[in-house]
């Protein structure tokens, strides 16, 4: 797969007409559920799933649905959320130490979790260590940013770059299929986001 272009997105009509009034039901969470429906997964762990707002979209086209999450607050929201599909579950956990054996999961998610992690390295690998042979971990961080107003509470790191998460990603054993920026967000002060996609070798 080639490498985001992020230029190329952010000059797309959509990428700013989105949400518009004159495009009623345009939305991003609409787009989201629809796309949803394409997906057919397997095993899945959510690792920092928040409030279950990421995982309510997926729930519905997986096999099974594993949320984790260290914050009590928010695992207990992610719980309600989730309350009607029988195949999640929500545990509060933290991924690096998750006692769960390894090649358990056919996907695992990082979504917005990495500049939280005491040891971002380290969960990339326990993470990759969760993944059964051909599965594929998909991660979503903050490029790499200076210290500011408006960045996340409690950012324990300030993102990071699409070549140290592709370096994290390799020396995790995994292979990256795909890693660049995959969005910038127009008000100031214009965090971008990463996108990378790695597979566990069969």
């Amino acid at each position: 797969l080639r490498e985001l272009d992020a230029g190329a997105i952010k000059g797309l009509p959509f990428a700013t007409e989105l949400g518009r009034p004159h495009a009623p039901g345009r939305t991003w969470p609409s787009l989201a559920a629809g796309l949803s429906g394409l997906l057919r997964l397997g095993d899945v762990l959510d690792v920092g799933c928040g409030d279950g707002a990421v995982a309510s979209f997926l729930a519905p086209f997986c096999r099974s649905l594993t949320c984790i999450d260290v914050d009590p607050r928010m695992a207990e929201a992610a719980r309600l959320r989730l309350a009607s599909y029988p195949q999640a579950r929500v545990s509060v956990a933290d991924a690096a130490t998750f006692p769960c054996e390894g090649g358990a999961f056919d996907e695992v998610l990082i979504f917005h979790t990495l500049c939280h992690a005491e040891a971002p390295g380290k969960l990339v690998r326990r993470c990759g260590q969760l993944l059964r042979p051909g599965g594929r971990l998909v991660v979503l961080s903050l490029d790499e940013h200076e210290a500011q107003a408006g960045a996340p509470a409690g950012e324990l790191h300030g993102g990071f770059s699409a070549g140290k998460l592709r370096g994290m990603l390799g020396r995790a054993g995994l292979e990256v299929r795909l890693c660049g920026v995959a969005s910038q967000e127009a008000r100031r002060p214009q965090f971008r986001t990463v996108l990378a996609v790695a597979e566990r070798p069969d």
